[in-house]
């Protein structure tokens, strides 16, 4: 799952997982959120089931990516998360929300595999 709250830069990440994914022949399907309370309502509904979510890339440019964020958290602490932003001023939040990678947009195929890459290295699952 995709989360940022501008239409554009949620298809540009969606895109460059795609591609990323793509290129190591793995198929994936990438659902983009532009609206949390969408994106919380899929989530509170799949919270640990087989149609839960591999991983979830989100927005925290503003407060709203920060709390979906959170939010995430609380429903499910194993799901690989990684957070994204124009700037790397929300960094320090990410380390409280146990992400696992925090990415600067525009975000390109090579820094999904080094995120991805992280599930691995800390002995996590993403499916």
């Amino acid at each position: 799952a995709v989360f940022d709250f501008r239409p554009t830069d949620c298809a540009k990440t969606a895109e460059a997982i795609r591609k990323f994914f793509r290129k190591q022949g793995i198929p994936v399907e990438v659902t983009e959120f532009t609206e949390k309370n969408r994106l919380a309502s899929v989530l509170l509904q799949n919270v640990d089931t087989e149609t839960a979510y591999d991983m979830t890339f989100l927005c925290v440019d503003n407060r709203m990516g920060v709390e979906t964020a959170r939010a995430i958290r609380e429903l499910n602490r194993r799901r690989p998360m990684f957070l994204i932003s124009e700037e790397s001023h929300c960094e320090p939040e990410g380390f409280h929300l146990c992400a696992l990678d925090y990415l600067i947009k525009p975000v390109s195929p090579r820094r999904v595999k080094e995120a991805v890459l992280r599930i691995r290295l800390n002995g996590l699952s993403a499916g």
